[in-house]
């Protein structure tokens, strides 16, 4: 592994213009100072705090995210794509289809049971049992959605919303697999890949030339953690 120099801390630290020779004075000062006082891990970070409080200083405010989102295009090159994957078997496209404008978070997604889905209803909707630090949340479904994944269930009210073979849930890693090689089909090439991220904010889509904005603001205004669009998507590119 490549040591980490003075310079590529500072970067790391948001300091970049204060990489210089006298920021390495302080840090071999501060460094002797601790040796000497024979700190532990606890006891530098308390001293790291009166520090600060000494002299004022305050966190900079906090920086917002810039994700890159897939275009609608992309989008749609996806999904057509996950249903090509398996002809006899359109049931993957349909678990993207419902992963990207549910905009739960995978980990949420493989839990879903068929009775969380309350597709009956004047303004269908989803049921998310796992979501993420314990909390639950309603999604709205759009009707298009609903009628598809009611065929899906063909009656069935009980068990996984999606199952395997086995009747078994299936795992992120299985699901992450799924959408790599829907990407692969559709020729997209995969930047980064977060362990548990959602796809994009679905209101700034459109679902069969409708905008999909309003159930957007419906699950922000039901859902009690975070809404759909706030974590980070994955990126891609041509």
């Amino acid at each position: 592994m490549e040591p980490a120099t003075s310079l590529k801390l500072a970067e790391v630290r948001g300091q970049k213009a204060k990489a210089n020779p006298e920021l390495e004075v302080v840090i071999q000062q501060t460094a002797r100072l601790w040796r000497k006082a024979h700190l532990s891990y606890d006891q530098s970070k308390y001293v790291v705090e009166r520090v600060r409080r000494l002299l004022e200083l305050e966190p900079p405010p906090a920086r917002r995210l810039v994700v890159e989102r897939l275009s609608r295009e992309e989008v749609e090159r996806l999904l057509e794509a996950a249903y090509r994957l398996h002809p006899r078997k359109p049931v993957y496209g349909l678990m993207l289809k419902t992963l990207f404008y549910t905009g739960v978070r995978v980990s949420e997604f493989v839990f879903l049971r068929a009775q969380d889905l309350h597709l009956d209803k004047e303004a269908p909707h989803l049921y998310v049992h796992k979501a993420k630090k314990g909390a639950v949340r309603y999604v709205p479904l759009l009707p298009a959605l609903a009628q598809e994944l009611r065929l899906h269930l063909a009656g069935r009210t009980r068990g996984y919303l999606f199952e395997s073979n086995r009747h078994e849930r299936y795992s992120p890693r299985a699901i992450h697999k799924l959408i790599r090689r829907a990407a692969q089909e559709a020729g997209l090439e995969l930047l980064s890949y977060p362990p548990a991220t959602v796809l994009p904010d679905p209101s700034t889509s459109t679902v069969e030339g409708s905008s999909i904005s309003s159930p957007c603001k419906a699950s922000q205004a039901a859902s009690s953690s975070a809404s759909p669009g706030s974590a980070s998507v994955w990126r891609w590119k041509l």
